[in-house]
């Protein structure tokens, strides 16, 4: 049985390694644990645009479609760097519900948005229609639980 990882996988891990040592330093933690949000919007952004809140989505809602060994290796990474952006809570969660239980509006690119890019803002609004979180992070288009 193999256990490297593949090509892909190697540059997911390579990107993932570097924004983390890039943006994430231990003063950098303490300070967007301090701040309102208690994470950096700034970071989470970064992932968004790089497509690494898009890997465990299949391409039909507008993700790359990646396996859980892609998963692993961001998750390994951000847990590496402390980080306290809510990928586990978003990504996997959230996102991993509206996949499983969504209905196929919820579940586009656009309405669920489980490749979010833009920057957020702190509201309470549901964010499935019957379902409030406690804290959600939102756009004109773009929602995510937390």
């Amino acid at each position: 049985m193999d256990f490297k990882l593949s090509e892909e996988q190697q540059m997911l891990l390579d990107t993932t390694t570097r924004l983390v040592r890039d943006n994430y330093g231990f003063e950098a933690r303490e300070k967007f644990a301090e701040s309102e949000l208690g994470f950096s919007a700034a970071f989470w952004q970064q992932l968004g645009e790089l497509g690494l809140t898009a890997v465990p989505f299949s391409e039909e809602f507008g993700g790359f479609g990646g396996s859980g060994v892609d998963t692993l290796v961001i998750m390994t990474e951000l847990g590496r760097g402390l980080c306290l952006e809510p990928y586990l809570q978003s990504v996997i969660f959230a996102g991993g519900l509206l996949t499983q239980l969504g209905s196929d509006e919820q579940c586009t690119y656009e309405n669920a948005s489980l490749a979010w890019r833009d920057r957020p803002t702190e509201t309470n609004e549901p964010c499935v229609e019957g379902l409030t979180a406690p804290r959600a992070l939102h756009t004109e288009s773009n929602l995510w639980i937390y």
